[in-house]
């Protein structure tokens, strides 16, 4: 994970063929990884994907980085998103490619608040 709404993966084509992408999670914003909530969002994301026993990307487009943009899906159960899980936990912000605000205090204590809860802390 590069912060809580990109991250870098090797993605396996098949047939011995591997590419290294830089992706970013579709309709997401995430506290930016110099805060403390963006850092504890990261960790979290981390701790999702490695709970899981295979995750596919899907890739929708490139965003204006050239970054593909798309999410990442439980292999085994394909419902099951990244970005749809933090938005469920309330630690992102629904993101449409608009000018976005930043985030205030109060939002980052809380998204802090809630990583420590869903983590057990």
């Amino acid at each position: 994970m590069i912060d809580g709404d990109s991250l870098e993966m090797l993605l396996d084509l098949g047939h011995y063929v591997r590419v290294t992408v830089v992706g970013r999670i579709a309709g997401i914003d995430a506290p930016e990884r110099g805060t403390e909530a963006g850092k504890a969002v990261t960790e979290w994301a981390r701790k999702w994907i490695t709970s899981k026993a295979s995750v596919d990307w899907a890739s929708h487009a490139l965003d204006k980085w050239r970054r593909s943009l798309g999410d990442l899906f439980d292999s085994e159960h394909p419902r099951l998103s990244l970005g749809q899980a933090m938005l469920a936990g309330k630690l992102c912000r629904p993101y449409g490619g608009e000018k976005r605000d930043p985030w205030t205090d109060e939002e980052l204590a809380a998204v802090v608040e809630r990583v420590r809860v869903l983590m057990g802390g």
